[in-house]
C-alpha cells in the first residue's frame, strides 16, 4: 500500500534501475517532483443535478454545494444567499469538502450588512471542519468556476446565531 508512512510520506515513480515502479521516499529530503497522499472524504450518496441550484436562498441548517457537486464543477458562476432569522447575529459555515482549483475556481462571502465589512475569498482546499463565522444576519455567496478539473467541488454548512 502506498504511500507506506514508515518509510516516507510520499511517492514516486521510479525511472532509474527498475522502471516504472512506484517507491516510498521522505519529501522533506528531495529536491524530485513528488506526490502526496490526500485525505479521504466521505463523498454522499445523493448527487446535486448540473448547473446552479434551484434554491437560491438557504436558511440555518442548510447544506449548500457548488455545481455538480460531489463530481468535479462544471464552469460558471450562481449566486446563492444565506439568510438568518430576524434576531439572526452571526452565520457560521463549516466547511464539509472543498475541493477547488486555487487559480481557477472561487467561492466569494459577501456579508449584507456589517459595521466592518470584511469579505472571505475561499480557494483552494479546506480541511473538513474548518468553521467561518460572519457578523452579519445573511451571507451573499457567489461562485465562479472557470476550470473545475480535478476537484470535487464544495459542501457547506449554514448556521444562523
Amino acid at each position: 500500500e502506498m504511500p507506506n508512512h514508515n518509510v516516507g510520506e510520499c511517492v514516486a515513480t521510479e525511472t532509474g534501475f527498475v522502471s516504472d515502479q512506484w517507491v516510498n521516499f521522505d519529501c522533506s529530503t528531495s529536491s524530485l517532483p513528488f506526490m502526496c497522499a490526500r485525505d479521504q472524504a466521505s463523498i454522499p450518496a445523493r448527487h446535486q443535478a448540473s448547473g446552479c441550484p434551484l434554491i437560491k436562498e438557504f436558511a440555518s441548517g442548510d447544506d449548500v454545494h457548488s455545481l455538480s457537486f460531489p463530481h468535479p464543477p462544471e464552469a460558471g458562476s450562481c449566486d446563492y444567499l444565506l439568510i438568518g432569522r430576524v434576531d439572526t447575529r452571526d452565520i457560521t459555515l463549516s466547511i464539509s469538502t472543498f475541493d477547488v482549483n486555487k487559480c481557477c475556481d472561487l467561492l466569494h462571502l459577501r456579508p449584507r450588512w456589517q459595521q466592518h465589512r470584511t469579505d472571505h475569498r475561499l480557494s483552494g482546499s479546506f480541511a473538513s471542519g474548518t468553521q467561518i463565522t460572519i457578523n452579519s444576519y445573511s451571507v451573499r455567496h457567489h461562485w465562479n468556476s472557470t476550470s473545475g478539473a480535478n476537484v470535487r467541488g464544495w459542501q457547506i454548512n449554514m448556521e444562523a446565531h
